[in-house]
């Protein structure tokens, strides 16, 4: 008798299930187009970012010295 109270809860958290998917799937988004031309680029939050830091230094082997 109580088997069918299973059921129909198990067939309500489906439904409820179903419909929070639904409205996340709908949920607007920015998402680039994608192009066979352009590099992939960061847009969202949490996207991973390299960051390439490029150091030039110049140095100089001459000395001087000065006796009096």
């Amino acid at each position: 008798m109580e088997d069918w109270r299973y059921t129909f809860v198990g067939i309500l958290l489906l439904v409820l299930l179903a419909a929070v998917t639904l409205v996340y799937a709908q949920e607007p988004e920015f998402t680039p187009p994608m192009s066979l031309f352009t590099d992939k680029k960061a847009f969202r939050a949490g996207d991973v970012v390299t960051i390439l830091l490029m150091e030039f230094s110049a140095g100089s082997n001459q000395a001087t010295s000065d006796n009096n």
